[in-house]
């Protein structure tokens, strides 16, 4: 999960085993944060210290009544999934015909804990910071499909790339469960139980609207770059030339391959196309000596110049 699978630096001394490359973003000023919630009930915090899972407010409405909210709900955050997950009990306003193919052969598969959530796939707005409103509207809206768990299935025998779906033998099912409550952020997970766990459904990649205006990246971006930042802060969308050129992440770009080499030269944009995880190799202030093995989940881009996806890494301490 999130705190196994990330890591979070700003350290000047941060090294990666990748190429560096350097990319402006000066015309580029629509970004907004979205905090993370107070680790507890009794803390009123602003800052994140991550010795627990980290938290966002969500709400949903459908793209054919945007203006028509559910409650909210607190999401875990993420990095080791792509797509939001929500019990089917918890989940308000929807129904069987909202779903996108066959009702149960929607699925996310979590090697880590065996656990298989099996349901349908629904289209929704999500909304962040939705209560923010006049001179401090912060209000992010993305377009994603949600993943409505009908069945958690503890699974410990599936097989990768074979079962899908359908568990051989289950130890426990729980129907119409209530958690699951997770946002997943990462990617290159599809070859790791999570087929359907594309860019399409990571909603920090697919931002629709940023304080009530619309924000287009099919015919060029405007003031507005696809892409995010982790901080102890929050989750930050959108890259522009202050919270990301003057921090320096420039200088610490990897260019991360493509799972499917289709992908590369057509009408798909290049901030919805698959990455295969990267590989790395980190030391702070030269420990440990020689540098230890990673695996990265980090932050996304959209790059428009070589149709790479570029590796951003904010680091508060090892």
């Amino acid at each position: 999960m999130f705190t196994s699978r990330f890591l979070i630096y700003t350290l000047p001394s941060l090294l990666l085993s990748t190429s560096a490359q350097a990319r402006l973003h000066t015309s580029l000023t629509t970004s907004e944060l979205i905090p993370f919630l107070p680790p507890t009930t009794t803390t009123t915090t602003t800052t994140y210290d991550f010795s627990t899972i980290p938290k966002v407010k969500v709400w949903f409405s459908s793209p054919t009544t945007p203006s028509t909210f559910t409650r909210s709900y607190e999401f875990d955050v993420d990095t080791g999934t792509c797509g939001i997950l929500i019990g089917s009990s918890a989940m308000q306003s929807w129904n069987e015909t909202d779903c996108i193919g066959i009702m149960g052969e929607a699925y996310q598969y979590l090697s880590s804990s065996h656990i298989l959530y099996t349901g349908c796939w629904v289209d929704r707005n999500v909304w962040f910071n939705r209560l923010d409103t006049g001179t401090g509207n912060q209000k992010v809206q993305a377009r994603v499909p949600i993943l409505v768990v009908t069945k958690e299935i503890t699974c410990p025998g599936s097989r990768i790339g074979i079962d899908g779906y359908n568990c051989p033998s289950p130890s426990s099912v729980i129907m119409n469960p209530d958690p699951p409550r997770m946002m997943g952020i990462g990617f290159g997970r599809t070859a790791d139980g999570q087929p359907e766990g594309t860019p399409d459904k990571n909603p920090l990649l697919n931002v629709v609207a940023i304080r009530d205006a619309a924000v287009d990246v099919s015919t060029g971006y405007g003031t507005y770059h696809p892409g995010y930042i982790i901080s102890k802060e929050g989750l930050q969308v959108g890259l522009t030339a202050s919270n990301y050129d003057s921090a320096g992440f420039g200088s610490r770009e990897g260019a991360l391959s493509l799972s499917v080499s289709t992908c590369a030269g057509s009408s798909t944009p290049a901030h919805l196309c698959q990455r295969n995880e990267l590989a790395g190799c980190l030391s702070v202030d030269n420990v440990p000596s020689p540098c230890l093995p990673v695996t990265v989940l980090p932050t996304h881009d959209d790059p428009t110049d070589d149709s790479t996806t570029k590796v951003r890494i904010t680091c508060e301490g090892v």
